[in-house]
């Protein structure tokens, strides 16, 4: 089994997980800071939707996605102190960082793209998804210097605390703006009918599935 999608495809609140591989027993314990995981969607806060409707598998969905970029950072900023400059180690280390922003945009580009105007559209309600719009444009500059620090640092430069300053510049927004969407998508249950979300948010999923994996 790849490892990186049994971590991908745990439900949010499922913290840790055992692996046996005909090996001995390996217990992992993920990093869970700083970024705090989404282990509720808060559905049951909101009696009023019907069990039925798509934004409760969209919101978990979504869920599981943000709680993947959480992890993906987390990991990032955890190990990062452990990375010897000027080594292979620190090369590998930069691509995964690389690979865990093309992710985060691919993602969130598809969103501005496809997702949040097709929902506008269908509901009729202009703006409806513009603070998610704002969260995006807030965090752009850090995560933008992200991948720069990502795809342009030497092996040789590569420093454990510049990159966790670089972290903690967007980290704040970031975090709200992943955990403020779930709610988003909750109360879309009385502004769109369950068929149309459901076609909106496959067809949004699929082609972020095109962007972010590479091996397709």
């Amino acid at each position: 089994m790849d490892l990186f999608v049994l971590v991908a495809s745990i439900h949010p609140g499922e913290h840790d997980f055992t692996v046996t591989m005909n090996l001995p027993i390996i217990n992992f314990r993920r990093p869970e800071t700083p970024f705090r995981l989404i282990s509720d969607t808060g559905t049951s806060t909101i009696p009023k939707i019907p069990h039925d409707h798509h934004c409760i598998k969209n919101a978990q969905v979504m869920a599981m996605t943000h709680n993947t970029f959480f992890r993906a950072l987390n990991a990032i900023y955890q190990q990062a102190p452990h990375i010897i400059p000027g080594t292979q180690q620190a090369a590998d280390f930069l691509k995964y960082c690389c690979i865990a922003y093309d992710f985060i945009h691919h993602h969130q580009l598809g969103e501005e793209l496809t997702y949040f105007p097709e929902i506008e559209k269908a509901t009729g309600i202009p703006g409806l998804m513009e603070a998610n719009m704002v969260q995006h444009h807030t965090m752009e500059a850090g995560l933008e210097e992200f991948r720069k620090y990502s795809e342009s640092t030497r092996k040789e430069d590569f420093s454990s605390e510049e990159l966790r300053r670089i972290i903690d510049g967007f980290a704040t927004v970031f975090e709200q703006h992943n955990h403020d969407e779930i709610q988003t998508i909750l109360n879309l249950h009385d502004k769109i009918d369950s068929k149309t979300l459901k076609t909106i948010a496959t067809k949004f999923f699929k082609e972020a599935e095109k962007q972010s994996d590479i091996f397709k």
